[in-house]
């Protein structure tokens, strides 16, 4: 197997290619469930994760813009530069830097 992940699996849990894929399927990349975080997900077969995991969890919207009063907020709260480059692990499906990156 490649040593880069799928970005299909990592961002919706499956892949059409299946074993064909000649890229990484790691359940431990999945993303996290936004309908889990909501309390939403009912689907008992949800191939997303509903775990929380501070290195995949989306970035709070209310805190890039400013006003997020939630104390313990789930979501992450980071600044990145404007100009910031990206990282190439992270556009080929995952960084394991995570916030260090």
């Amino acid at each position: 197997r490649a040593r880069h992940f799928c970005l299909f699996f990592n961002r919706f849990g499956k892949c059409s290619a299946g074993a064909a894929c000649p890229y990484a399927h790691d359940p431990a990349k999945v993303s996290v469930c936004l309908k889990f975080l909501r309390g939403a997900c009912v689907d008992a077969a949800c191939p997303l994760s509903h775990t929380l995991d501070a290195g995949k969890m989306p970035v709070c919207r209310h805190y890039l813009e400013g006003v997020c009063a939630v104390e313990n907020c789930p979501y992450r709260h980071v600044n990145v530069a404007r100009g910031a480059a990206l990282c190439p692990s992270f556009q080929k499906g995952y960084c394991p830097l995570g916030a260090e990156c």
